[in-house]
């Protein structure tokens, strides 16, 4: 079928990095396509696959398929949500193997004129597409001094907190009780304060809460989108990757506040980590700025009109590009 034709469906290979920022997202505009009639090959791992937040929507599930693609496994290195931080080398060598399966995959579909693709959206993370510096992903946990300064940064604001904590880089596991993470005594100076766990929790349903005034985040686009939905302010620890210029672009538009960093190592504080806390959920005037700004941009995220016109105009760039590169 001609592709620049607009009762045409589109056939589209999703490849997202290998990280859970870049994988719900890119799983959320396969739907969207295969809701407007499209075919969509969704292309990771076996165990990444097996992690989504499966079934897919009835009426794009018919269209969307999964495609596991091997991924040679160099000490469990499947998912940037795997590696510690000083071992991340590994993902980058682990997924050098799938630029073989995927170019066999891809050579299987363009060999049918009714499989071939007319678009591949492949995230830019991909280093054997495109070679780029080291860039760890948002799942990458704090050092244990960096968490210790955030540790007492929560405990010198003084508001009440919970806190989902991953063990950070060079952490000792003690016990079956957790690991050696927080400053000694932290838990039970803040006892009634806060609330530190370090499983999973459940975000969405958390920020849906009424209690919660205010999300300190380190900017991964998941993350912000999740808070937005529902309008909190934020307090911005950006730490690698696509967060500083989201945290930028947060701030900017009035939504909250970047802790504050040293000019020369960018490393943070517990004053500047209390500071920021203060002035998002305590100063009155600063806080009814924060809120505003929030409220603006969670209209924006919760426009499904707004939305829907976007992925049909994206449609249309695909369809136009498509014919013109037919001429």
């Amino acid at each position: 079928m001609d592709a620049g034709s607009s009762s045409s469906p589109l056939r589209i290979v999703i490849v997202p990095w290998l990280a859970f920022g870049h994988l719900l997202p890119y799983l959320e505009l396969s739907e969207r396509l295969a809701e407007r009639g499209h075919r969509v090959s969704y292309v990771s791992t076996p165990r990444n696959l097996a992690r989504l937040p499966l079934p897919l929507r009835p009426a794009a599930e018919p269209r969307v398929e999964l495609v596991a693609l091997p991924l040679p496994r160099v000490d469990g290195a499947e998912s940037t949500n795997d590696v510690p931080d000083d071992d991340r080398e590994l993902h980058w060598k682990a997924f050098d193997g799938l630029a073989a399966p995927f170019a066999e995959f891809l050579g299987g579909a363009c060999a049918d004129e009714t499989t071939r693709p007319h678009w591949i959206i492949a995230d830019s993370f991909h280093h054997w597409g495109r070679r780029r510096p080291r860039a760890p992903g948002s799942e990458v946990p704090l050092r244990v001094e960096q968490v210790h300064e955030l540790a007492f940064g929560l405990e010198l604001a003084g508001t009440r907190f919970l806190w989902a904590l991953r063990k950070p880089s060079g952490a000792a596991v003690q016990d079956d009780d957790g690991v050696d993470m927080l400053p000694p005594g932290f838990q039970k100076r803040t006892r009634g304060q806060g609330l530190v766990t370090t499983g999973w929790v459940p975000q969405v349903s958390i920020l849906a809460h009424a209690a919660v005034g205010g999300f300190l985040t380190h900017c991964g686009r998941n993350s912000l989108i999740e808070d937005l939905m529902f309008g909190h302010p934020l307090v911005m620890l950006p730490i690698f990757g696509d967060q500083g210029p989201n945290a930028r672009q947060m701030e900017a538009k009035k939504v909250g506040l970047q802790v504050t960093r040293n000019e020369d190592d960018g490393s943070f504080d517990r004053h500047g980590v209390a500071s920021a806390v203060r002035a998002v959920m305590v100063d009155e005037e600063a806080r009814r700025g924060f809120v505003a700004g929030a409220a603006k941009m969670q209209a924006v995220v919760a426009d499904t009109e707004l939305h829907d016109r976007s992925i049909d105009e994206f449609v249309q760039h695909l369809r136009s590009y498509a014919a013109s590169s037919a001429i």
